[in-house]
C-alpha cells in the first residue's frame, strides 16, 4: 500500500494563447493521506481548479506528475484509466449543469453502478435507494428530475453519484458556492459524516476560507498558480505567515467585535499570468514587500515547530 493515498510532484499546466503563454498551475506539489481533506484556496484566476481538472486528468498537464495508490495516473491508459477513475469521485460547482435534466434522479446515480459493476433491476433500485438515503435524500427521489428539486438537494444526489462507486478519494469543486448559507452548512456537515464514518478522503477546492475550515486538515494556498503556503490548516487559521494568506484570513467577516482588527487589503488587481511579476508573484500587491521580492522568487520555508511552511522572504533568516 502507498504511504500516500495521492501525490501530485511540480504539476504544471500552461495553455499556449496569441499574447503569450498562461502559466495555470506551476510546479505544484503536495500529498493526500487515507481519510484526509486538503483544501486548496485562492482567488478566481489562481489556477485551483485548473489544478482539480489536471489531477482527475479532465485535461492534459503540461509536465509533472500524480501518482494515486501507487499508480502513475498519466501512464494509465484505456481500462487501467477507467478502473482508476472509479476510486476517484468528482462533485463539480454547479449541480443544475452536473445533472442531465432529462435523466431521473435514480438513473443519473444508477449509471455508474450499471456501466462499471453490471447492476441491474432490484439490486440496483436498492443501491440506489441507500445512497439516497446516506446524502440524506429519500429513496422516492429517484423517480424524480433534476429540476424538481432545490440546489442543496441538488447537491446532494451530486454527492450520491460521486459515492456510487465507493472512491477512496472524492475531489470537489467549489460545491457550496451557489447555495445559501444555511444549506452549505448542510453540505459541509454531510461532507463531514461520511469523511468520518467511510474514511473518503478529499481535495476539496473553494475560494472561501470560511468554508474550507470546517473540512479541511490540510491547507494550500495558492496565488498566481503557485502555492504560497501549506501545511495545518489549524494551525495557518490561527497564524497566517504568509502575507496574502493573512489578507485571506482577515476578509473573512467576524461576528464577534473583540475579534476584528484593522483589514489590511491586497493593493491593485491580481497581474496577468501571462505577464507575471518578476520574482515573487505577490510582489506588486503585497505591503511588506521588500527589494529582494521584485528580483527573486521565494523558495518554500519551513515556519519553526509549525506543520506550516511559506514562500516568503520575511521567514528567510539566511
Amino acid at each position: 500500500m502507498s504511504e500516500h493515498l495521492l501525490s501530485v510532484k511540480d504539476l504544471c499546466k500552461e495553455f499556449p494563447t496569441p499574447a503569450g503563454v498562461v502559466h495555470a498551475v506551476d510546479h505544484v506539489s503536495f500529498d493526500i493521506d487515507r481519510g484526509h481533506s486538503v483544501a486548496v484556496v485562492g482567488e478566481s484566476g489562481c489556477g485551483k481548479t485548473t489544478l482539480a481538472l489536471s489531477v482527475l486528468q479532465l485535461i492534459s498537464p503540461t509536465s509533472g506528475s500524480v501518482v494515486f495508490d501507487g499508480i502513475d495516473t498519466f501512464a494509465a491508459k484505456g481500462r487501467d484509466l477507467q478502473t482508476l477513475r472509479q476510486k476517484i469521485g468528482v462533485v463539480f460547482q454547479d449541480p443544475h449543469s452536473s445533472l442531465n435534466p432529462r435523466m431521473r434522479v435514480g438513473d443519473s446515480i444508477g449509471e455508474p453502478l450499471r456501466v462499471h459493476r453490471g447492476l441491474r433491476g432490484r439490486e440496483l433500485k436498492d443501491r440506489v435507494a441507500q445512497l439516497l438515503e446516506d446524502v440524506g435524500m429519500p429513496p422516492s427521489a429517484a423517480e424524480r428530475f433534476p429540476h424538481q428539486f432545490s440546489g442543496g438537494q441538488r447537491q446532494r444526489i451530486a454527492i450520491a453519484r460521486a459515492l456510487a462507486l465507493e472512491p477512496e478519494l472524492i475531489v470537489l469543486d467549489e460545491p457550496t458556492s451557489a447555495l445559501d448559507v444555511s444549506v452549505q452548512a448542510q453540505v459541509l456537515n454531510l461532507l463531514a459524516d461520511l469523511k468520518r464514518d467511510k474514511g473518503i478522503s478529499y481535495l476539496f477546492i473553494s475560494h472561501s476560507l470560511a468554508t474550507v475550515e470546517y473540512l479541511a486538515d490540510t491547507l494550500i494556498v495558492m496565488y498566481l498558480g503557485r502555492i504560497v503556503e501549506g501545511g495545518n490548516a489549524d494551525e495557518i487559521f490561527a497564524d497566517p505567515q504568509h502575507p496574502y494568506t493573512q489578507m485571506l484570513v482577515g476578509s473573512v467577516p467576524q461576528l464577534d467585535p473583540a475579534k476584528r482588527g484593522k483589514r489590511e487589503l491586497p493593493k491593485g488587481d491580481i497581474p496577468s499570468p501571462i505577464n507575471r511579476p518578476n520574482g515573487c508573484p505577490f510582489s506588486t500587491r503585497c505591503p511588506k514587500v521588500m527589494d529582494r521580492c521584485r528580483a527573486e522568487a521565494p523558495t518554500p520555508i519551513k515556519i519553526g515547530d509549525k506543520e506550516v511552511w511559506a514562500a516568503c522572504f520575511l521567514h528567510d533568516k539566511g
